[in-house]
């Protein structure tokens, strides 16, 4: 049996001891929230899940920025392509301060710089902005880092092996017992552990995957405004 994405957020607020009738949207957007969040965590349960994804994107004139597919966390790798010689050029990916930094967003000429919006849109995509705003057609290649299926959909599976169905719903319990009811989060740590250990018998195909979130390359470095 594969339970939907909804069942593991309302057995996690269970286990922290709120009834599901008493569950509103809010509680399962702060599910969301706290799921996205263990998801960047190194030693948490979902680091195990995550892939990288090939990528290839069009930059066309003057625009801006572009929306990633859903379900993209994060530009882990990216070069800019020229389409008529097909020579690739390194690309900086920023962060919030770096791209802060950039005084005049909208210059044109060939972009230099992406820096990967956070903030989810309520259909799950992020925004990449890109600067400089292309003065011609440009191609980004690089590699998306993708996470566990967390459809926009509550009925949808959560798109992980069966195995760590139980270990996501003990890391997620433990996670929102910090918000809902601190004094079981001993008591669901312990618990974590326990399905987290259970999940990884499988084998070592069941490693993590190694990468650093939020890798910001040159992030430091002078921009031409």
């Amino acid at each position: 049996m594969t339970i939907r994405l909804v069942d593991v957020y309302t057995e996690a607020f269970e286990r922290c001891g709120i009834n599901p009738s008493a569950l509103t949207s809010e509680h399962l957007q702060s599910a969301r929230r706290t799921m996205e969040l263990e998801a960047t965590d190194q030693t948490s349960a979902f680091s195990n899940l995550f892939t990288l994804v090939d990528f290839t994107q069009t930059l066309s004139t003057g625009t801006s920025s572009f929306v990633m597919p859903v379900n993209m966390l994060d530009i882990q790798h990216a070069v800019l392509r020229d389409p008529t010689s097909n020579q690739d050029t390194p690309i900086n990916i920023t962060g919030y301060q770096g791209w802060l930094d950039i005084t005049k967003k909208t210059m044109s000429g060939r972009p230099d710089t992406i820096y990967v919006n956070r903030e989810l849109t309520t259909d799950r995509t992020q925004t990449v902005n890109i600067w400089m705003v292309p003065d011609r057609a440009y191609t980004l290649v690089g590699k998306y880092l993708k996470y566990m299926d967390l459809d926009n959909s509550w009925g949808d599976k959560p798109g992980v092996p069966q195995y760590w169905e139980q270990a996501i719903t003990s890391v997620l319990a433990r996670g929102l017992a910090l918000k809902f009811a601190p004094e079981r989060y001993e008591l669901l740590l312990a618990d974590e552990v326990r399905a987290l250990r259970n999940a990884r018998r499988p084998g070592s195909e069941n490693a993590p995957i190694q990468f650093t979130l939020g890798s910001r390359r040159g992030a430091s470095r002078g921009h031409r405004r």
